[in-house]
């Protein structure tokens, strides 16, 4: 990864671009606001200033994910919606993933924000982030299901064949 400093006349905030994902780190409301696209495929909003360790604890947000939350905020007349991911306990593997919308952002969320559709948000809190950092988000439609789902969890043990419940790898 390499660092990226970018300035305008009245803030400064840097961020750290890879191949995959970038992430713009915001000390106030207003840099949050004047954050430049890069490149890559999302680009992560936080709201503290982070190490760069904590970047490679983000989510990737796939294109089908991010088209899906634009139209269906859409068709809902409502654009200030984002995709919200909550982990909690119970399902066949022991957690199970919901996707809610909220207008909301609480204090310990993050704000992650595809490039190619900046208006289409996905926000986590910190409890959801340590069981899914580094997994992608995706909208999927088959003849099965047509849903979000996390995919590629570093953190999963094991999952059960709906895809919405899994087992935390244990710590050693």
């Amino acid at each position: 990864m390499r660092r990226i400093f970018v300035s305008s006349p009245s803030s400064h905030y840097s961020a750290l671009s890879s191949t995959s994902s970038s992430c713009l780190v915001f000390k106030n409301h207003q840099q949050q606001q004047q954050y430049r696209k890069f490149t890559s495929l999302n680009t992560c909003v936080r709201n503290q200033t982070t190490s760069s360790e904590e970047y490679s604890n983000s989510l990737l947000i796939t294109e089908a994910c991010a088209k899906r939350i634009k139209d269906i905020n859409e068709k809902k007349g409502a654009h200030d919606r984002m995709l919200r991911v909550i982990v909690e306990s119970g399902g066949c593997s022991g957690y199970q993933v919901e996707f809610t919308f909220s207008k909301q952002v609480e204090q310990d969320d993050q704000v992650f924000i595809h490039n190619n559709y900046p208006e289409s948000k996905v926000i986590a809190d910190s409890i959801t982030m340590s069981f899914i950092k580094g997994s992608t988000i995706d909208f999927v439609e088959s003849m099965a299901k047509t849903a979000f789902v996390l995919e590629k969890n570093p953190n999963a043990e094991t999952g059960c064949s709906c895809g919405t419940s899994f087992s935390v790898k244990s710590k050693e």
